[in-house]
């Protein structure tokens, strides 16, 4: 990455997951839509049940032995009974929860409602494939397909005379009020959306410059050029070295 012209960053391939098996609740939801048929509203609540080995959160239809009321429910969707070695995940920061908590109130329910939002305006890359738009002009559900290789494309770390700010240039900002305002512009193309909760977003900036090792790199590169503007120097992201 430097100060003028773009590169990219190659993404790992993954293979696709497994089909999952349809819970049994879920199946009878689905065999009762067809024509004449009432299709009635299926409520399975919370999960609330727990896999003995990886204890991941489970729905109790999802488990194994659906026929056997009395014995402790097993689970294959998440570790395959024990089989696969799952590493544990860090525990998200308090205030991410709090948003993502279904006890959080309205201020919870507007942000998992315009959460792709608040992800897209804080990404550092954009997305670099060959995008399908025609597959969706014709009847049917939303389709999102992509052809060739897929990566992150990434830019340099100011923008071009003349153009906005985005991604990662946005890290780039010292004034919040100001930075808020880009990110929210960003998106919404000079059109006012009040969807977005501009203090959530800045919620969010700081938790990222506290708890994101790449945003403080950004931080840091953003000093760096406060200092000696006239100097160009170069930022290197090394996997090896970043911390997981």
């Amino acid at each position: 990455m430097t100060t003028g012209g773009q590169t990219t960053l190659p993404t790992q391939r993954m293979a696709a997951p497994p089909r999952r098996k349809q819970p049994q609740a879920q199946q009878c939801a689905l065999h009762a839509n067809s024509p004449g048929q009432k299709l009635d509203y299926l409520y399975l609540g919370f999960p609330h049940e727990n896999c003995q080995y990886c204890h991941a959160i489970m729905w109790t239809d999802e488990r194994n032995n659906s026929k056997a009321k009395n014995s402790p429910p097993t689970f294959s969707l998440c570790c395959m009974e024990g089989r696969v070695s799952l590493s544990a995940l860090k525990s998200a920061p308090q205030y991410l929860r709090d948003l993502l908590s279904h006890n959080g109130g309205k201020r919870s329910a507007t942000f998992r409602e315009n959460i792709r939002a608040y992800n897209s305006i804080l990404a550092f890359t954009s997305i670099g494939a060959q995008i399908d738009y025609e597959i969706n002009k014709t009847k049917g559900p939303y389709v999102f397909r992509i052809s060739g290789q897929n990566c992150h494309q990434i830019g340099s770390l100011n923008p071009q005379p003349g153009k906005p700010r985005k991604f990662l240039q946005l890290y780039m900002y010292d004034n919040k009020t100001e930075e808020v305002c880009s990110r929210i512009k960003s998106l919404t193309k000079d059109k006012p959306n009040s969807k977005l909760d501009e203090s959530i977003l800045s919620d969010l900036i700081t938790m990222l410059d506290r708890e994101n090792c790449l945003a403080k790199t950004f931080r840091m590169a953003r000093d760096r050029m406060k200092v000696s503007e006239d100097v160009q120097f170069q930022l290197h992201l090394l996997s090896e070295r970043t911390p997981k």
